[in-house]
């Protein structure tokens, strides 16, 4: 039995970055489960990596 073929990704990992960090500006509150609603929705594939790159990217530190 052959394997599922994975979905390509609509948008590539710097570009996911930049919108979930663009996403977090908006709303510093949301949670990671809106924030992968948010991306389903708009066609980015968000998962704690991009969250954790996305912190990063604004300067915020690892919540404690």
């Amino acid at each position: 039995m052959a394997k599922k073929a994975r979905k390509k990704a609509a948008h590539s990992r710097p570009d996911t970055v930049k919108w979930t960090a663009q996403q977090m500006k908006k709303n510093p509150g949301a949670s990671m489960t809106d924030l992968k609603k948010l991306g389903n929705a708009a066609g980015y594939h968000v998962y704690p990596l991009i969250i954790g790159l996305a912190r990063k990217e604004l300067g915020w530190s690892r919540p404690k």
